[in-house]
This record gives C-alpha cells, structure tokens and sequence, in this order.
C-alpha cells in the first residue's frame, strides 16, 4: 500500500474591519491551515475559510497537491452513506469536487473527502485510486 504523508504546519487568521466601498474588498474574518505533503518542499494552504460578517457569506478554498477548488464546497451538506477509503470507514462526510480547470488526467485529484471532527479524510484520484487516513 502506498502512503502519503502530509504535515500540518499550523494555522493562521488575518481580519479587515472597514466595510467595502464600490470597488473595495469587503471586511472579513479568514482562518487558514497551512501543510506540506513530504517528501517534497512545497506548503500549500491546505483549506482556506473567509467569512464575511456583512452577508453571513461563507466561501471555502481547498489547495491540496493538483486539487483546488474556490467558494463552491458546502461542508454542511453531508453524505450518510458509508464511504471505503482503503479500510477507513467514514459516515457524514462532505465530498469536495474541483471546480477551478477541467483537467480529468488520471495524475490529477477528482474529490476530496472532508469531516467536521478530523478535515481532510482522504481524496480520489480520477483513474479510481483512493487515499484515506490511518486513523481518526
């Protein structure tokens, strides 16, 4: 069996206060977890949230090795059925499509699998091959 290693390098916020006007950025609240797959150098955030207290508008951001997807993932929508991630079990888990790109190379992530108590679960590449994690 394959294993692939990520490390969680940690989390950061930032914050904009003032209101947007006509062209500007609008205030939010952002959190975000920055990891890095090993062997390699390269971190990426692994999830970005924003929060925009204006609107109650909530966008999420993934980055994940070819994966990204932008403000499309609704974590709240969740899945009840019983999903086999290489003997990992998971119920009521989110399941994250890309939306950014059309590339369906079989190198290339198809989903991310997401829970509310453990994040990132695992993820399908397009030529059928899963990852799940060890443990939860």
């Amino acid at each position: 069996m394959k294993t692939d290693t990520v490390v969680i390098l940690g989390s950061d916020s930032s914050q904009k206060r003032e209101t947007g006007w006509i062209m500007a950025q609008p205030a939010y609240n952002e959190i975000w977890v920055t990891a890095k797959c090993l062997p390699g150098t390269d971190t990426s955030n692994l999830i970005t949230i924003t929060r925009y207290p204006q609107t109650n508008k909530v966008e999420y951001y993934f980055s994940y090795r070819h994966f990204i997807d932008n403000a499309t993932a609704d974590l709240r929508r969740l899945h009840s059925d019983t999903l086999d991630l290489n003997r990992l079990r998971v119920t009521n888990y989110s399941r994250i499509g890309t939306t950014l790109g059309d590339s369906a190379a079989a190198a290339d992530i198809e989903y991310l699998y997401w829970t509310a108590p453990a994040g990132l679960v695992g993820y399908k590449y397009h030529n059928g091959t899963t990852y799940g994690r060890r443990a939860l």
